[in-house]
Parts: structure tokens; C-alpha cells; sequence
């Protein structure tokens, strides 16, 4: 991800960061930052003790590497999650990520085929807070765990094309200097919009199962897909008739 801020002086870098775009990361992720390391060596240490900062490095053209920590009290796994303190909350979050995966028709219910082995997944609690950090709502996520995928069965290709970075900066070095307005919008569960082209299955999820030893056929991809990313670019976005690729990218 890239982060394009047009600043008059070098001086205000530092503190731009620490308080503009340092919170800003950590709402989107709902993660605290530990550290910021430059490609040259640098590193600035975030929350250390009672909330104290470390000076930071001169950060300017250089490539950021940030470490995240999880937030408190998120939950681990279904079980801690439905059970726990504000489990109404989170089952209440999973039930609705049911919901999108099956209103967007994204699996059948079939028989493994002999031959073939079905991939398990992973269930991620988060907290989506606003600008001063109360909690806006509950978000759970069914992740395919993409890493026991078995290449020229379960995928092919996993090349996906993004925006380059001269692209981006291009735009918003045009949009300060003409006064436009820069918008930006999410797609709510955008993977499940990319329809697979190959044959891969996966355990019905923890909470989830019906208990008669079948599995999902996947139809269109899930968060965690090593194909995923590229079926919602390539197969989705420049299908449509609203969009067109960049020559430059």
C-alpha cells in the first residue's frame, strides 16, 4: 500500500506521520503500531512504556516496514470469540459474513471427489473503531487457508496486476496542484466477487458444519485464495464496462 502526502517543508515529515498518518493505519487495521523501519536501517519505535515515543528517523523516499500488534481483547478463535465476554457480538458479526458468502452464491455442497484433498479455514475477529477509538462494530472474517492450496489442482496463475506507485503519486501530485477532489471507496467483501476458474474445495467452517462429511466447491474466490486477488481484478473489474486498464500498469 502506498501513501502520497504533499508537504511544503521536509520538517513537517515527522510529525505528519506521527499525527496524521500513524492513527490513521492504525484505525484501518485495527492494530497498534510497534515499530517503523525504513529500507536504510532506520527504525522508530511506537508505543513503548506508558505510551511514550521513540524520536523518529528521517523517513523521507524511503520504503516503511511496519510491525503491527494485535489489539486487546481481540479473540483468537471461534470458540474464545462466541463464548466470551461480547460473544452475542461476534456471533452476530459471523452469521452476516455467512450471509454475504451464501447470498453471493459462493459454494456448492458436495462429496469430495476421490483424489482430491479439501483446504480448511480460519475464522479473524476484529474491532472496527472510529477516531477516538470506540468500538463502531464487530467484524469476522472466514479465511481459506491458502498455504495447503496444491498448485495445478486448486490453482494456476496468481499474477495479479496492481497500480503502480508513479501512477498513484502522478494523480495526486495533479489532483493538489488543480484543486480536485480525490475519492476513494471499499467493496465489501470484493473477493467474493471473482469467479474461480478451477476446481477447489474446502471443509465447511468451525460453527458452520452441517456434520454430513461433505465440503464446499468453490465457485467464486474467499479471502485467503492464493487466485483470489487476481480473479477480482482480471476477472471481475476489467470485465466490467466502467473501467479500463492503465497503459502504464
Amino acid at each position: 500500500m502506498t501513501w502520497v502526502y504533499v508537504l511544503p517543508k521536509k520538517s513537517d515529515v515527522a510529525e505528519t506521520v506521527k499525527t496524521d498518518w500513524l492513527p490513521m493505519v492504525e484505525r484501518q487495521q485495527d492494530r497498534l503500531v510497534k515499530a517503523i523501519r525504513t529500507d536504510r536501517g532506520g527504525e522508530a519505535l511506537t508505543h513503548v512504556g506508558e505510551d511514550k515515543w521513540v524520536p523518529y528517523v528521517e523517513w523521507i523516499g524511503r520504503k516503511l516496514k511496519v510491525d503491527m500488534l494485535r489489539m486487546p481483547g481481540e479473540p483468537t478463535n471461534p470458540k474464545e470469540a462466541w463464548e466470551g465476554p461480547n460473544g452475542k457480538e461476534w456471533k452476530k458479526a459471523s452469521d452476516e459474513e455467512m450471509g454475504s458468502i451464501i447470498e453471493n452464491d459462493t459454494f456448492d455442497l458436495v462429496n469430495l471427489p476421490p483424489g482430491r484433498k479439501a483446504i480448511s479455514s480460519k475464522w479473524l475477529f476484529k474491532r472496527k473503531t472510529d477516531a477516538d477509538g470506540n468500538i463502531e462494530r464487530y467484524k469476522s472474517r472466514l479465511v481459506a487457508k491458502g498455504y495447503q492450496q496444491q498448485e495445478k489442482k486448486d490453482y494456476n496463475e496468481v499474477y495479479a496486476p496492481v497500480v503502480k506507485g508513479t501512477t498513484l503519486r502522478t494523480l495526486f501530485a495533479a489532483a493538489a496542484i488543480k484543486g480536485w477532489v480525490v475519492k476513494q471507496m471499499d467493496i465489501v467483501t470484493a473477493f467474493l466477487n471473482g469467479v474461480l476458474e478451477e476446481e477447489t474445495y474446502m471443509e465447511q467452517p468451525e460453527g458452520y458444519n452441517d456434520g454430513s462429511g461433505r465440503v464446499w466447491k468453490l465457485k467464486k474466490a474467499l479471502y485467503g485464495l492464493k487466485q483470489a486477488p487476481r480473479q477480482w481484478v482480471l476477472l471481475h473489474w476489467l470485465r466490467t464496462p466502467f473501467f479500463m486498464a492503465l497503459p502504464s500498469t
